[in-house]
């Protein structure tokens, strides 16, 4: 394993990775395709062990991932209905 990403990890956590040689990468909340993405072209940031949520931040992150998620659904539904 060379990289773990996360929504989020203790201090603790993310030393002991690191310790092995593993990247960590936290505050990613979207789908594990979009976070695929988006380290494979190196624009993942992250890597700060969680000092406290802001939950409101937290949600809306989750929501907008879960937004992105139905629209593609949607899509791929409309396009198998137009078939």
């Amino acid at each position: 394993m060379e990289v773990i990403v996360t929504g989020g990890m203790g201090p603790r956590a993310v030393e002991a990775f690191r310790e092995l040689g593993i990247k960590v990468f936290t505050g990613t909340y979207c789908t594990v395709k979009e976070a695929l993405e988006v380290y494979l072209k190196g624009e993942l940031k992250g890597g700060e062990p969680c000092k406290g949520h802001d939950e409101l931040k937290v949600l809306r992150d989750r929501a907008d991932a879960l937004q992105r998620q139905l629209d593609a659904l949607l899509r791929h539904i409309a396009e198998l209905e137009g078939r």
